[in-house]
């Protein structure tokens, strides 16, 4: 708030009902332009403004996306090995495919009655399984990665739609920094939309690899869904501090220094 757009008026000059004072010093009072006293208006609803501000802050607000099809929706469909998933002849640009031709599937939301998949609610046609579905007897562990235009030291906020069931583990890295979602820290068995937030280091790259946990079943090595959907990378921006009026010059505080601001500018409105 800056003094120069107001000007604070001495209490003698503003009235009640907009009529103008005139000062006087006879026996402590004020008297109006008539002559007609009226009683000395008290300082303490200015000076009650002039507190340390501590109202709420606003939600954290959000920069640039940097995740380019982030829910999969170019990907082109392979149609093999059936019509509920394909593990291959399909692309998921600009996602590069990390594993083998089997190790990550392209699954239709929404598909045929047979199909025994679980539909994201979140909508969409495609999402993306990291774990391959043509041998559960072989460590089917994929992933996929995607470079993005993070800055080092900078904050990122990521999120993302998973499917996990109690043996799926994903590893999320990016930009030299890491997070593990699994049973420990993630519902099972539902679509969950997780978020992290992390500060970059140099590595500009975003990779999602399912990883499996060690105590999978013996058959099985690795998980049967790790699923996921609509994932996002954006720069974290700090929220903007409350609204504070009584701090005059924008210090974050208001102390002694606004007091003499407010005196300094008090005198007649004009």
């Amino acid at each position: 708030m800056s003094l120069k757009s107001f000007k604070f008026c001495s209490l003698s000059s503003v009235g009640q009902g907009g009529g103008a004072f005139q000062r006087s010093t006879r026996n402590g009072v004020f008297e109006d332009r008539a002559g007609q006293p009226r009683a000395r208006r008290p300082l303490v609803p200015v000076l009650a403004a002039l507190t340390v501000c501590l109202g709420a802050s606003s939600a954290p607000a959000m920069g640039q996306e940097l995740v380019a099809d982030g829910g999969f929706e170019g990907a082109v469909w392979g149609g093999c090995p059936n019509a509920c998933t394909t593990s291959c002849g399909f692309s998921i640009n600009p996602w590069t495919r990390i594993g083998g031709s089997i190790m990550t599937d392209l699954l239709l939301n929404n598909p045929p009655s047979q199909c025994t998949i679980p539909n994201n609610p979140a909508g969409g046609t495609y999402f993306v399984s990291l774990q391959g579905s043509v041998c559960c007897g072989c460590n089917n562990n994929g992933g996929v990665r995607q470079a993005v235009a993070t800055v080092q030291g900078e904050t990122y906020t990521l999120s993302a739609d998973l499917y996990l069931d109690e043996w799926d583990a994903i590893d999320v890295s990016c930009a030299g920094a890491s997070i593990q979602f699994d049973a420990s820290n993630t519902p099972t068995m539902q679509w969950t939309r997780v978020t992290w937030t992390f500060v970059a280091g140099a590595a500009a790259d975003l990779s999602l690899n399912s990883v499996g946990i060690v105590d999978t079943p013996v058959f099985c090595i690795s998980a049967d869904y790790c699923h996921i959907d609509n994932i996002s990378l954006v720069e974290f921006v700090p929220p903007p501090p409350a609204p504070c009026p009584a701090d005059l010059n924008a210090d974050g505080v208001v102390d002694a220094v606004d007091l003499a601001a407010l005196l300094g500018a008090w005198g007649e409105c004009r």
